[in-house]
């Protein structure tokens, strides 16, 4: 919670400027709401600045991928630098999320894991971990998958592979390794191609 006051002190010049940016270049709001799973299975409201063009009846596929039509021109600097991303450190503040943890998920993907994998559930979900660095090329990889597929490769494929990852971690995890992820998630901003790529295979049914 203390690096969270911080970094939402320091890091506001850069949410007001991305708030204007949407503001200013597409119609709707500025933040967008969406609901996640959350520790223990619990609900959370997951905060960012809204990337992707307004709809009155949101709906469709939930999964990103690069060249997501859906995306806005100034939504896609964002992403890129993860600025839409900050507004989660309120959620930090409110206690539904740590600085370290799993990236919180929809609901309708986790439901489709084994019980073994739900157990990731005790985690507290996080704004980064190590598999979120290892995973930075999640939206380049889920662009060679075919639309109609897209749900699917990412709840069989990507989704098992996050949660094993996230597990691993989670089962030697301390503070100062927690701190290491926290500085090395501030030098991929910078260095976004040294995080390690990830491949897989494509659509298995």
């Amino acid at each position: 919670m203390v690096v969270a006051s911080i970094l939402l002190l320091t890091t506001l010049p850069l949410v007001a400027v991305g708030a204007l940016l949407t503001f200013f270049t597409s119609r709707g709001p500025i933040l967008f709401r969406h609901t996640r799973v959350g520790k223990n299975g619990g609900e959370i409201r997951v905060l960012k600045l809204r990337t992707m063009a307004y709809k009155v009846n949101p709906g469709g596929c939930g999964v990103t991928r690069g060249g997501d039509r859906r995306i806005t021109p100034v939504g896609r600097f964002l992403r890129k630098t993860k600025i839409d991303e900050l507004p989660q450190l309120i959620n930090v503040l409110r206690g539904d999320m740590s600085m370290v943890g799993p990236r919180p998920d929809l609901a309708k993907y986790l439901n489709r894991v084994s019980p073994e994998e739900r157990s990731v559930l005790f985690l507290s979900p996080g704004i980064t971990s190590s598999t979120t660095l290892l995973l930075r090329n999640e939206e380049q990889i889920l662009e060679a998958i075919p639309e109609n597929e897209l749900e699917h490769v990412y709840s069989t494929v990507i989704l098992p592979e996050k949660i094993r990852f996230e597990l691993e971690y989670a089962r030697t995890a301390t503070f100062t390794s927690d701190i290491q992820v926290l500085f090395r998630t501030v030098i991929a901003l910078f260095f976004p191609n040294d995080t390690a790529p990830l491949s897989v295979n494509p659509v298995q049914k």
